[in-house]
């Protein structure tokens, strides 16, 4: 399951703070984005088959600190972290890319 990242705090907490070591998905998202909302199902998906990862989603319509920080242009965005550092961005919702990345970065 993707956790939701309600605030600022939150996203500084789990995201950019987080010393564990674990890749960390985050989906940049709003409720007005139907990409968005067509995404939502496989990136439940990926969560519930990728343990080894931690899963969070921001609705950005309702953390606009989050959006301009993460410097969102387009979404659906989905952005892997490890000890806050970007390690890569995803536009647009492209299925096969965000499960490439995933592949990628399962076993870091």
């Amino acid at each position: 399951m993707a956790v939701p990242i309600e605030s600022w705090g939150e996203f500084d907490k789990y995201v950019l703070n987080y010393k564990g070591g674990k890749i960390i998905v985050v989906d940049f998202w709003a409720a007005s984005c139907g990409d968005c909302i067509v995404l939502a199902p496989f990136f439940y998906q990926l969560a519930e088959k990728n343990k080894q990862m931690d899963f969070y989603e921001v609705d950005v319509e309702e953390t606009p600190q989050v959006k301009n920080w993460a410097k969102i242009k387009k979404l659906p965005t989905i952005k892997f972290y490890q000890y806050g550092q970007c390690l890569e961005t995803i536009e647009g919702g492209v299925q096969s890319k965000i499960s490439a990345a995933v592949a990628k970065y399962k076993n870091s």
